[in-house]
């Protein structure tokens, strides 16, 4: 499954890519976490191509390094080369997630050493070195919201449909004792008339 979604993503639509400086970036805008064969984490990832002429540094960071394993979070691709970044949602933070934001951080070098990252980066930073930020996006939240948006207009229909029955059974109720009331008092009357032709 995970050689699937890996498969996927390099061979994905052009406009699903983020371009810029001889690198090229999927997902563009927003990483779907989901549930993959048995991790037990939602996992998604980072395809990054390298189209340049040169070897590419590159670094991943996360607003929220506590609820997401980013693996490797530090990576060189050499060029016309690509690989992938997974990044998976720590269980126990599931219930806690909201908005968060990746930051990929590109140095154009030959140096594959990435431990000399830092060093490079500040060494780079006149050099206008390639960053561009990504969201994250629950669709395992997003189903359940949706899931209990339709849970709620069901109760709400179901709501609706009792009131109905409810209605239908007053008006009934009342049409029942309505044509009781006219029965007794034909009744009554009938009686009376009887009475009256007797005492004749």
């Amino acid at each position: 499954m995970l050689r699937l979604l890996v498969e996927k993503k390099q061979n994905a639509e052009p406009f699903e890519w983020f371009e810029a400086d001889g690198i090229a970036i999927n997902p563009k805008e927003s990483l779907q976490l989901r549930q993959i064969d048995d991790e037990r984490d939602p996992i998604d990832l980072f395809v990054i191509k390298n189209t340049g002429n040169n070897g590419l540094l590159f670094k991943i960071k996360t607003t929220s390094p506590e609820k997401f394993r980013v693996r490797p979070s530090v990576g060189f691709i050499p060029p016309h080369e690509s690989d992938y970044v997974r990044i998976q949602l720590q269980n126990e933070y599931r219930p806690t997630l909201k908005a968060e934001r990746f930051l990929f951080m590109g140095i154009r070098t030959n140096n594959e050493n990435i431990e000399n990252f830092g060093t490079l980066w500040k060494e780079s930073a006149q050099r206008e070195p390639s960053i561009h930020s990504i969201n994250n996006e629950n669709t395992e939240l997003r189903r359940k919201i949706t899931e209990l948006g339709q849970r709620q207009m069901i109760i709400i229909f179901m709501l609706l449909f009792l009131l109905i029955v409810h209605f239908l059974f007053v008006v009934q109720l009342r049409s029942s004792i309505d044509n009781l009331t006219d029965a007794i008092t034909q009744t009554q009357h009938n009686s009376q008339i009887k009475s009256k032709r007797s005492d004749l």
